[in-house]
């Protein structure tokens, strides 16, 4: 049995008012406003503006390499290979809103465009959501997995899980079972990823 409509109504009613679309009649202009972009939107609109390359990716991955060779102080390479992460994520997430259709373009309206591109900011924000992302325009592909992604969440999370001698990092993966990675197949890895 299908609930009846003015039930229906009011919930939808209700989470629109919740999100802020505008009620009334709608009047459309000759030009639309622009959709301005707010904390919620600011990684579609960071990336939409000022995508990163690939040439540009690999460059700065190849200068983290270089500073982690001349580095000795084992928290700064942690921080440094928390970085190289970091890039990769963001070039990732450039990817993905270069392949996005144009949101003011495509979707009519102001509370309209205003909803897309703050969905597309919270699913770049997760790993889940990029991969749905990718698997959306990506014609069913699967998003590959960052490489030593687990050693990313301890550098991120739980920085003192990680030792680091000689050029290596060690830590504990998800099968609870140590493992050491040098410095140098850890950037490959990501490298390889872009």
């Amino acid at each position: 049995r299908y609930p009846a409509a003015e039930t229906v109504r009011r919930a939808i009613v209700a989470t629109l008012r919740q999100l802020g679309v505008p009620e009334g009649k709608l009047k459309l202009s000759a030009t639309p406003k622009p959709v301005k972009a707010t904390p919620e939107s600011e990684n579609y609109y960071l990336y939409a503006h000022t995508p990163i390359t690939l040439e540009q990716h690999l460059a700065a991955l190849a200068d983290l390499q270089k500073a982690l060779t001349h580095q000795n102080n084992p928290l700064l390479q942690k921080s440094l290979l928390l970085s190289a992460f970091v890039l990769t994520e963001g070039f990732l997430k450039s990817q993905l809103v270069a392949v996005i259709p144009n949101v003011a373009a495509n979707v009519q309206g102001h509370a309209f465009q205003t909803l897309v591109v703050r969905d597309i900011s919270q699913k770049l924000r997760s790993p889940r959501g990029r991969a749905d992302l990718y698997h959306l325009f990506f014609e069913g592909q699967t998003l590959p997995t960052i490489p030593h992604f687990e050693l990313r969440n301890l550098l991120a999370h739980d920085n003192a899980a990680t030792t680091i001698t000689k050029g290596q990092v060690t830590y504990m993966d998800e099968d609870h079972q140590l493992t050491t990675v040098p410095f140098k197949a850890i950037i490959g890895g990501l490298r390889g990823f872009a």
